[in-house]
């Protein structure tokens, strides 16, 4: 049976003071003590709130199919030669494939195309 607390007297304040002072020798008593007197240790004040709960997380960025990239990269190389798609991929399928069997990365050969000239400055 729950240890019973007087009714007389037992103000919050008075409660606070009393657990804040059994707290530290029984946490378990106290925590008993606060919930017979209807409320909690933290509603009193003896412990602090719990931390609210973490912000849930941002819902996943969508992953578009690479094959969708690739043809957009595709489409952008033939816009920019002015012609079709179909008759510019084996030309950035070669350049690709030269670039990974040197090592290079999209970013390094962006870099040097840039650098070279041989493109039209970005808009």
């Amino acid at each position: 049976m729950a240890p019973r607390v007087p009714s007389v007297g037992a103000t919050p304040s008075r409660l606070r003071r009393f657990l804040s002072t059994v707290y530290p020798v029984d946490a378990a008593l106290a925590a008993e003590i606060a919930a017979a007197g209807g409320t909690t240790l933290e509603a009193l004040g003896v412990l602090p709130p719990p931390p609210p709960p973490a912000p849930a997380p941002p819902p996943p960025v969508p992953v578009t199919p690479p094959d969708r990239v690739v043809d957009a990269g595709v489409c952008a190389a033939a816009e920019a030669m002015q012609v079709m798609p179909q008759s510019v991929r084996p030309a950035v399928l070669a350049a690709f494939a030269c670039a990974r069997e040197l090592g290079l990365t999209v970013e390094g050969v962006e870099r040097v195309l840039r650098a070279s000239g041989r493109t039209k400055p970005e808009a």
